[in-house]
């Protein structure tokens, strides 16, 4: 769920309505959210700034595909959302690196934002799951962490998120 200013092929007021109706979903049935944020920061910033004000007994969720700024990592994890990055972060111009270091290790996670967004070695192709390994390995080398410690660190952080680490 989220708001993409990017294509506006539905008017912002009527995504801005759809949004908070799926928040309030969510809140009802105890679900983390999923956000897509797409050039809609400052309307995002403040929808999810009042919804997670209510009162909730679940973690509010992920900011998919983060490629915002560290002020506005600060803002989202303030909030308690965790952030994740894609194989975009390898890119030569990203600058993901800087952000990523800004967020603590429980908060992080990984995807492949698939079929786009592909790591840097498959740009211009179409993105596949499998390219995961991509981005564990290049969050673990802006960590200074092996690729198998930062897998660790964002599996279970996606297992916490999720509540699939209860029995």
């Amino acid at each position: 769920m989220g708001l993409d200013f990017h294509r506006s092929i539905v008017h912002r007021e009527e995504q801005i309505q759809g949004l908070k109706w799926q928040l309030e979903m969510a809140s009802e049935l105890r679900l983390p959210v999923i956000i897509h944020n797409r050039q809609s920061t400052k309307e995002m910033i403040e929808i999810l700034g009042e919804w997670v004000q209510k009162p909730q007994e679940n973690t509010p969720g992920v900011i998919h595909c983060f490629q915002e700024n560290a002020d506005n990592a600060r803002i989202f994890l303030e909030m308690g959302f965790y952030l994740a990055f894609g194989g975009y972060i390898g890119y030569p111009k990203s600058q993901m690196a800087e952000v990523i270091k800004t967020v603590p290790e429980n908060r992080l996670l990984v995807e492949t934002d698939a079929p786009y967004l592909p790591p840097q070695k498959f740009r211009g192709q179409r993105n596949e799951p499998a390219y995961i390994v991509y981005a564990v390995e290049k969050m673990a080398d802006i960590l200074d962490l092996s690729a198998e410690r930062a897998a660790e660190i964002t599996t279970e952080n996606a297992l916490r998120l999720f509540g699939l680490n209860n029995p």
